[in-house]
């Protein structure tokens, strides 16, 4: 599989405080990537790095382009980005224009608009919302938005920047399905920021991100076998994979349960 995003040598400084101190980052095609780590830690500026949206030093290559000034524009066109607070994610007066403001800008013919936007708004569920302004929304429906905005033109890497902060639990859920099915049926490449030490349960490789540096990074059940190197992040391991290995040293479980239903079936035995 050949590299979709890296990062070598990253640096960057804000107000004389060193926030990513020559970060080195990897994620391969059709990887579904999470990268954890504490408040403070680098990652909303890795993710302005990636999109070069701040001045940092060191080099970022985007689908084997260098991400610069000069190829930001066109390498934008293949990344959509879900950012923590659904308003910064919508631009626009009402959802449906929402929806139609990245085929007009990915220069869809207009023919395709109808088509493409009610798709995208069955598949979410949110067809009955294609004639509301955008500011009537709650927060879970503005996120659900943002997310159909993401993905209506199939982009090669898409990037959640904390997308589940401001919504509740069964919003989440909801959401995460979505975004599963989305990965499961496109194979697109995902890069999945958060704090949230429950949401690496979702991806495929995990990233531990701590002062500026990702110290460990590998295959989530390589990771999800080891305390000490999330002891190490700062962080714990998820409720379920750090039952797991309890049970498991004390041989009540051959190998790691991470999904709840699962694991009481197992010990029910």
């Amino acid at each position: 599989m050949k590299d979709i995003v890296t990062c070598k040598n990253l640096c960057f400084s804000y107000k004389e405080k060193e926030i990513l101190k020559n970060l080195e980052l990897t994620i391969k095609e059709g990887d579904y990537y999470v990268l954890c780590g504490r408040n403070g830690s680098g990652k909303s500026s890795l993710v302005k790095a990636i999109l070069n949206l701040n001045f940092h030093e060191g080099e970022v290559t985007i689908f084997s382009k260098k991400m610069s000034n000069e190829t930001q524009a066109e390498l934008l066109e293949d990344i959509s980005v879900i950012f923590e607070n659904p308003n910064v994610n919508l631009v626009c007066e009402t959802v449906y224009d929402e929806l139609k403001f990245p085929l007009k800008n990915r220069k869809y013919k207009k023919l395709e608009y109808d088509k493409e936007i009610n798709l995208c708004a069955k598949k979410l569920g949110i067809e009955n919302m294609l004639s509301l302004p955008t500011y009537t929304l709650s927060g879970g429906e503005k996120q659900f938005v943002a997310f159909a905005a993401a993905i209506i033109t199939k982009p090669k890497l898409l990037i959640l920047d904390e997308p589940f902060t401001m919504v509740d639990g069964i919003t989440k859920d909801k959401l995460m399905r979505y975004i599963k099915k989305y990965y499961k049926d496109t194979k697109c490449t995902i890069l999945h920021i958060t704090h949230d030490v429950e949401d690496i349960l979702y991806g495929k490789t995990i990233g531990l991100l701590k002062d500026g540096q990702i110290i460990y990074s590998n295959q989530k059940e390589e990771m999800l076998q080891d305390d000490k190197i999330w002891k190490e992040a700062g962080m714990k391991l998820p409720f379920m994979a750090d039952l797991s290995l309890k049970l498991k040293y004390y041989n009540l479980l051959d190998e790691p349960i991470l999904d709840m239903n699962k694991m009481v079936k197992q010990l029910w035995k």
